[in-house]
């Protein structure tokens, strides 16, 4: 069973900023943080270190050109 619930709201381009969050699954809300890089987004999931124990969440931005 899933201990968190992670979502990430990745910006339209690599130089925006992003938002995370990390919630137990008692509701309760453990991180809160914008990313303001890719390898920012990639250094949070490599460091995060009850990613097997989570559920992740991703809203991918909106392109007209998709």
């Amino acid at each position: 069973m899933a201990k968190f619930f992670i979502g990430l709201s990745l910006g339209a381009a690599s130089t925006v900023e992003s938002g995370v969050v990390v919630m137990q699954e008692d509701g309760t809300l453990t991180y809160v943080d914008k990313l303001f890089s890719m390898s920012d987004v990639t250094y949070f999931f490599d460091n995060f270190q009850s990613l097997k124990d989570s559920i992740v969440m991703v809203s991918i931005p909106w392109d007209n050109t998709m």
